[in-house]
């Protein structure tokens, strides 16, 4: 609980703080123009506290366990909005998994919260919104993937998500 709250509050400087975030996780600024702003904007502890923890790549081994169980049936997709060095950290941690795409917000200039991201997906793969389950932990983004048609699990990494993933997918 005490990390929830940290981390929580560490959400909010970063929103209060980063006008830039958008244009640094589509690419319109590079991420060393985004973290001088950063630093500038709450000082070198703050900025450097939170680039550690947007750095790190928490990876839930229930869900990956559950994912392998299902590649020879569905493809598997990642769409994530992030900068270039959070893209490069997440292809060196990725598990073996064999996604049949991956989406960085930073390679298309856009991103999910602003909807675009989900267009260039459903365009790059020739596929409609309702033929797609996303899972997202941002409850924004999975409003926004809802408004184009997708089924949606707003995962929150309870003991309860898989049981509910496997009821939307009726296995």
């Amino acid at each position: 609980m005490r990390f929830q709250i940290a981390w929580q509050l560490l959400l909010l400087a970063f929103d209060k703080y980063s006008k830039n975030l958008e244009a640094y996780s589509c690419n319109r600024i590079t991420p060393k123009v985004f973290w001088s702003h950063m630093q500038k904007q709450c000082g070198p502890k703050l900025s450097q506290q939170i680039q550690k923890r947007l750095m790190q790549i928490e990876i839930n081994q229930d869900l990956i366990a559950f994912l392998k169980s299902l590649k020879n049936q569905y493809d598997l997709y990642i769409l994530s909005d992030c900068g270039q060095d959070k893209a490069v950290i997440i292809l060196d941690q990725l598990p073996a998994l064999k996604f049949k795409q991956i989406v960085f917000s930073c390679d298309y200039r856009c991103s999910k919260r602003d909807g675009k991201l989900f267009q260039k997906f459903l365009q790059l793969n020739q596929i409609q919104a309702q033929e797609c389950l996303f899972l997202d932990d941002s409850a924004t983004n999975i409003k926004v993937a809802q408004g184009y048609g997708f089924q949606t699990h707003h995962f929150l990494g309870s003991c309860t998500d898989i049981q509910e993933i496997k009821n939307k997918l009726s296995i």
